[in-house]
């Protein structure tokens, strides 16, 4: 009997670990889909599908669509059209492994030095998760500007490195800005899950611009590495063999792509910023966890807010809850632009 439930239980696990690791390596590998100015559709991955399944609950990044069904109207819809009546300008960078970046203007009609980038999530494009965001910032008075993610929408790139090439890329396309728009600019990064991630990297770089004021973190993780083993649990894999099956995917993504899992680590960063920070978070949010804010708020040593939403999921806060958030951005804005214009 015990040697009939070992072998159960060894094959149980071997099945859930080639499972996890051809989740990982798709994760790896996908191709970031989405809507661009001129049209595509958006798709997710075998991960965010398979974590909107199990036990038979939506999380995540699915539940943060089915959200559309709440509200009148179709928000998604209304707020791309608006973009795009913006007539936004393309433009592209190279980044230092030879991809071209592409990244569009939302100017706003009035004349204004504001700027605010927006750093998309995981495995989606700038305007696809950024539309919301375009609409909120112009209507306080900024232009946006939006960007693909190496990998991710237009742009090229081996794979997706979950902080580490995309806030190096970020720091080129800030730079960019201030040569392009003017040497007076005044630019707002705001990052959501992933893009939340990689604008506390960004902010944390010390090549960042001095015309950067302020960072809006939404729901971004602490690190990658525990963002793989928090989904990998999730599946009611024992966290000591998720550990494993990350130390052997990471060793894998080195290996194939050359970029270290580690180097996605926001919380071991963030003590490195300097300017004030505004980090949002729903409390049920079952993708990035609610904690996962909380550590890097504790690592934090600038100025800084965290504000929890009660029952959002990941990503929701802002549809669930959109004048209450708008209100803690135009707080920032106050306090640290010298308000509204």
């Amino acid at each position: 009997m015990k040697k009939a439930f070992g072998i159960a239980a060894g094959a149980g696990i071997a099945a859930a670990t080639a499972f996890s690791e051809a989740l990982l390596r798709s994760t790896f590998d996908v191709d970031g889909n989405g809507i661009s100015p001129d049209g595509a559709d958006i798709s997710y991955p075998p991960l965010v599908h398979k974590l909107a399944e199990r036990d038979g609950n939506l999380g995540g990044l699915m539940r943060m669509l089915l959200l559309f069904a709440e509200v009148d109207g179709d928000p998604m819809r209304e707020n791309v059209s608006f973009c795009r009546s913006l007539n936004p300008t393309e433009y592209t960078i190279k980044n230092d492994k030879g991809n071209t970046l592409y990244g569009w203007l939302f100017k706003n009609e009035k004349p204004t030095n504001r700027y605010m980038i927006f750093f998309h999530g995981y495995n989606i494009s700038g305007l696809a998760d950024g539309n919301r965001y375009i609409r909120l910032y112009h209507d306080l008075g900024f232009n946006c500007f939006v960007v693909d993610h190496v990998h991710q929408g237009k742009s090229e790139g081996k794979c997706v490195t979950f902080g580490e090439q995309e806030s190096k890329d970020c720091i080129k396309w800030l730079h960019f800005m201030v040569n392009e728009f003017g040497k007076d600019i005044e630019i707002v990064i705001h990052g959501v899950s992933m893009g939340g991630a990689t604008a506390i990297l960004t902010a944390a770089n010390p090549d960042l611009p001095e015309n950067v004021k302020f960072v809006v973190d939404d729901c971004g993780y602490s690190s990658a590495r525990a963002e793989f083993i928090h989904v990998l649990t999730s599946f009611h894999i024992p966290k000591p063999i998720a550990k494993a099956i990350i130390n052997n995917e990471a060793h894998y993504y080195k290996l194939r792509y050359g970029y270290n899992l580690d180097n996605a680590d926001p919380k071991s960063q963030a003590h490195k910023i300097k300017i004030p920070t505004l980090l949002m978070h729903g409390d049920d949010d079952v993708f990035v966890p609610h904690y996962m804010s909380e550590e890097i708020f504790a690592e934090l040593t600038c100025p800084k807010e965290f504000h929890s939403f009660k029952g959002a999921p990941h990503s929701g806060c802002q549809y669930l809850y959109p004048e209450e958030y708008t209100s803690y951005i135009k707080t920032y804005i106050d306090k640290y632009l010298g308000g509204t214009k």
